[in-house]
């Protein structure tokens, strides 16, 4: 018989974002539900009870958190595993989605991948835990069907009578003639202790006991001592001992302890756990002292994760927690968890001054500045750490973790390991880092990233002569953001390879629609980042890949990339867009004039166009020096054959200047602003009926 896949009901009121889940989690082998509403997802979970729930916070109707609280409220949904999404990441967020019943909580804008990945965690969790609950049922029907083992014993501890399940605990068989301290032996010592002073007490006062107790074979055992009614040895009372084996029942309390307090890849204390230890940690400080608690961040998993899967991501980070614990001794009791992802946490009652502080982020640094290698995998880390002083940076545990928190994030756009103690001055700027990186996540799936086309204008003609793809990010809750804001971010947490490769292959999809619509290819220029120059062969694939998805001829594409990565490019980069260029496609050197310049260089790069800097561009007309700059980048342009392409044109005065010195191409708010694709599609129209009529227009 096969086995039925397991089901998952997704509610979501944004219908891309539930498709896109849908979709993910079908690939993956899951029967999927879906819900637009809070009151959808409420009912159909009472109809089809799926083992595992997906709710997004922002529902109409009843929002996730009261329809989190309504399925934990039914008999079938106390212990279904719930997951709430939102793209709040803020502490009263958490809050409220593990008061509401939740069983984990995330940002919404979480891949596909990892979705997938923490939907069959919760799974094998919830399996675990119905197996413990079903083991105690069995443990508690055994209990009630097999007659408790006993004991008896007369008030000088001889033996009267021993059950066989007694016998069978012991070391060796017990016969009528053995004495109760062959059971005290047969316990740990300090147990065996326990029952001996038990039975002391006993013999005076006659009182009954109980106790638990551990075999020194490792069996935890529940003993009861009771007066046998009636029964006397010349003159003396009987002791009745029942004994019961409850290892079964203590290692599943100890599996269920470990499942809710420590983290399952790491065997760390997870955030709960570790939250608990530090209020318990300032509650025992003396008045006057410090604790110093350090967070800290792994960038580089999630590179890690794309290019070699979620097993070598596990095994890095693995390893990477075992290098760390050597490194943060400090002395006195030490917490040390994993926060979720790569992120970690740390406290010491030895670690109570910013010098040590200092010491431990160093470490932990130092620890993980050499590759950290596997089977199959090397992982690269750097990290970001966050400092905080208790009293004087927060009073209580929550406070301490959130203002760690977003002091590590500070430092996720640095290039190398870093460390910072907390500033409540700077605290606004890194939630709003946090609240960034978080909604990023996610952002191309939830169909929040979009393309606008830059037109590239002939200067003599003012003919439309191509395009330039422009990234732009517009979120439902942070509004629009800036390209110069979250393109870094986009690179420091190892999305920009794949928001990289969406731009490329939208970018080449637009062309194809446009020549479709108005029987013309429109030269389109697209950014590529650093991190995909340095993996040459990669990019080469993905562009590749763009060019046969959309069908568009290479020659139609040019790839913008800086003066630093193409100076800074290897041997290997260099022969990729030489490769590319046998294939039609154009290279630009973008913001050319802001380093070096110069014809040496310049002759060795496998590049087609210059794109003259807007620094040069906006003091022409007012500057000479400018205009000589201007000169000298058109006449090396000139000697080495390649196009130009003015930026940042703004005034009727640079134009003409541009003009005057022999620029060919520009672009700039004075020829034409970035566009939404129905304006530029307006301006693509009105440039086709110029060239069918012969006339002329100027943009």
């Amino acid at each position: 018989m096969t086995e039925r896949a397991p089901r998952v009901l997704v509610a979501d009121d944004d219908a891309v974002a539930l498709l896109v889940a849908q979709a993910a989690l079908e690939a993956a082998g899951f029967e999927v539900l879906g819900a637009e509403d809070g009151n959808a997802a409420v009912a159909l979970f009472a109809q089809q009870k799926p083992e595992c729930v997906i709710l997004d916070v922002m529902m109409p109707g009843i929002d996730g958190y009261e329809a989190c609280r309504t399925i934990r409220a039914t008999p079938a949904g106390s212990d279904t595993p719930i997951l709430i999404m939102t793209s709040r990441d803020d502490l009263e967020a958490v809050v409220r989605a593990y008061e509401s019943g939740a069983t984990d909580f995330t940002s919404k804008g979480i891949s596909s991948r990892l979705l997938i990945e923490r939907v069959r965690f919760l799974l094998r969790e919830y399996r675990a835990r119905r197996e413990l609950v079903v083991s105690r049922s069995r443990l508690r029907m055994v209990q009630e069907m097999t007659q408790v083992g006993h004991w008896e014993v007369d008030g000088a501890g001889r033996t009267l009578h021993i059950s066989r399940f007694v016998r069978s605990l012991l070391p060796e068989q017990i016969g009528a003639g053995s004495h109760l301290a062959q059971l005290v032996s047969a316990l740990r010592s300090g147990d065996g202790r326990a029952l001996l002073e038990a039975f002391r007490g006993w013999q005076e006062s006659h009182a009954p006991f109980r106790l638990e107790a551990e075999m020194r074979s490792g069996q935890n055992l529940h003993i009861q001592g009771t007066m046998t009614p009636g029964a006397e040895t010349a003159g003396a009372a009987a002791l009745t001992l029942a004994v019961q084996d409850i290892s079964t029942l203590r290692r599943a309390q100890q599996q269920a302890y470990r499942l809710a307090n420590f983290d399952s890849l790491t065997g760390l204390p997870n955030r709960m756990q570790f939250a608990e230890a530090l209020a318990g940690e300032i509650q025992d400080r003396k008045p006057g002292a410090q604790l110093a608690l350090l967070v800290f961040r792994l960038r580089g998993l999630e590179r890690l994760q794309r290019s070699l899967g979620q097993a070598a991501c596990d095994a890095a980070l693995i390893s990477a927690t075992q290098l760390v614990l050597g490194a943060i001794t400090h002395g006195g009791d030490a917490a040390f968890a994993h926060l979720g992802g790569g992120e970690f946490a740390f406290f010491s009652s030895g670690c109570d001054s910013p010098a040590l502080a200092t010491s431990a982020a160093e470490n932990i640094a130092r620890v993980l500045a050499n590759p950290v290698t596997g089977q199959g995998w090397t992982a690269n880390f750097l990290v970001s750490s966050g400092i905080v002083m208790w009293p004087a940076d927060g009073q209580d545990a929550a406070t301490l973790l959130e203002n760690a928190r977003t002091t590590a994030a500070r430092g996720l756009s640095a290039d190398k390991s870093h460390y910072e103690f907390f500033k409540p001055e700077v605290q606004q700027g890194a939630l709003r880092l946090i609240n960034l990186e978080s909604a990023l996540h996610g952002a191309m799936e939830r169909g929040e990233l979009s393309l606008a086309y830059q037109p590239r204008i002939g200067l003599v003609d003012r003919a439309l002569r191509g395009a330039e793809a422009l990234l732009r990010w517009k979120n439902p809750e942070l509004g629009p953001v800036a390209p110069a804001e979250f393109i870094p971010i986009a690179e420091n947490c190892g999305l920009i390879m794949t928001i990289g490769s969406w731009v490329l292959h939208e970018a080449c999809r637009q062309v194809v629609a446009w020549h479709a619509r108005f029987g013309l290819y429109l030269p389109v220029s697209v950014n590529v980042s650093a991190l995909q120059l340095r993996a040459p062969r990669a990019l080469v694939e993905d562009v590749l890949a763009a060019l046969r998805s959309s069908g568009m001829p290479g020659n139609f594409l040019t790839l913008e990339l800086t003066e630093s990565m193409m100076i800074n490019a290897t041997a290997e980069a260099l022969a990729a867009l030489n490769e590319l260029r046998s294939l039609g496609i154009s290279i630009a050197l973008d913001d050319f004039g802001t380093g070096y310049s110069s014809l040496g260089y310049l002759r060795r790069l496998p590049v087609d166009c210059l794109k003259i800097d807007r620094s040069f561009v906006s003091d022409l007309s007012v500057d000479e020096d400018s205009e000589r700059m201007l000169q000298a980048i058109l006449g090396i342009a000139t000697a080495l054959r390649l196009s130009t392409v003015a930026e940042g044109i703004e005034t009727q005065a640079q134009l003409e200047a541009l003009c005057r010195h022999g620029c060919q191409e520009g672009q700039g708010f004075l020829l034409a602003r970035p566009l939404d694709i129905p304006a530029f599609e307006a301006l693509l129209a009105e440039s086709v009926t110029v060239l069918a009529t012969g006339t002329s227009a100027a943009i």
